[in-house]
């Protein structure tokens, strides 16, 4: 009851910014006008349209540090579930089919399970492969994976990840760094999308905008930040 109580008030709080979800029965949906965070305030909130469709499906948003492409996933998953649950979403518009939800963000390492950064990544990777074995029907939602061990393994562990997902019919959204996964569209068309966030240089500030784009990320500014901060000349 406290938890039907607490989505009663959202609905309630955010009458202007929410609207109830569609629900198909078509395969794989998910579609948005207007989507927004429910948890980042009304006027500074920033919201993306986006849809994708069928599977295997994989969605890879590039983009430079601070984009926003974190922020992204988590708005896409959290209103995901707020669906799911017969909430409201922060959205003019939203269209989903249910599925189960498994993600890898926010890892860590564990002292107390011996377990480091990288090896606790596999885990994580693992415990989705099995996850995704058993319910074809679930959304893999991946934020910057691999980022415990070095490029070369980092660009071959993703991109043979993502191949074995697209095997096994899942539906995957990924943030990324890596440009070189983008590339993934040329070798499955029909199957990987690609979106970002981009940034611009204005005098000596960087400005984003966070709104989701099509194609690859062109513009990287960690040396930028770093030369700001006096980290490097």
């Amino acid at each position: 009851m406290d938890a039907i109580h607490g989505l009663a008030r959202f609905a309630m709080n955010n009458r202007e910014q929410v609207s109830y979800p569609e629900v198909s029965e078509k395969g794989f949906v998910f579609e948005a006008i207007q989507m927004g965070h429910p948890l980042i305030p009304a006027d500074t909130r920033v919201c993306n349209d986006v849809s994708f469709t069928g599977q295997p499906k994989v969605m890879v948003v590039t983009g430079a540090n601070m984009a926003g492409k974190s922020t992204f996933l988590r708005t896409l998953a959290v209103n995901l579930l707020l669906a799911m649950n017969g909430a409201p979403v922060v959205a003019r518009f939203f269209r989903f089919s249910p599925v189960h939800i498994m993600s890898s963000i926010n890892i860590r390492d564990s002292l107390s399970h011996k377990a480091s950064y990288f090896y606790s990544e596999l885990l994580r990777i693992r415990e989705i492969i099995d996850y995704v074995k058993a319910c074809p029907q679930t959304l893999v939602v991946l934020d910057e994976i691999l980022r415990g061990t070095n490029t070369k393994d980092k660009q071959a562990g993703s991109l043979g990840l993502l191949e074995k997902l697209m095997a096994m019919k899942a539906t995957v959204v990924i943030a990324t760094h890596d440009l070189t996964i983008g590339e993934l569209d040329k070798k499955h068309p029909e199957i990987v999308i690609n979106h970002c966030f981009e940034v611009e240089l204005e005098g000596d500030q960087l400005v984003f905008d966070y709104q989701l784009k099509k194609g690859v990320s062109q513009k990287l500014n960690a040396s930028f930040l770093m030369r700001q901060m006096g980290v490097i000349d």
